[in-house]
């Protein structure tokens, strides 16, 4: 079977008890990996959160699949930049959010 190579150790998987919902996720395609899904859904994962880099509309055909088979909310979400935005602009907004 092919792995991907950001997959993470499965010791690395957590889902999170929150008051309201078991929160977990994985990274881009590690969402759609077939060896790493099932430990999340056997950890009773309630909501995955699955930030991608993929902008194709396939991306959230696989999200609705994994939503289906593991019976769990997916919030995933994907950057988006123009090419007329000044990037440098937005690194120092992101710095001065981030050291606030």
């Amino acid at each position: 079977m092919l792995q991907s190579q950001w997959s993470v150790e499965k010791s690395l998987l957590h889902v999170f008890k929150t008051p309201i919902w078991k929160i977990g996720d994985l990274i881009c395609c590690n969402n759609i990996m077939g060896s790493l899904r099932p430990d999340l859904d056997t950890k009773g994962i309630e909501v995955d959160f699955g930030p991608t880099a993929k902008a194709r509309e396939i991306w959230q055909a696989s999200m609705s699949h994994v939503n289906l088979k593991g019976g769990c909310f997916v919030l995933t979400a994907n950057q988006f930049c123009k090419r007329e935005d000044d990037l440098l602009s937005l690194v120092n907004v992101f710095c001065i959010l981030v050291t606030t």
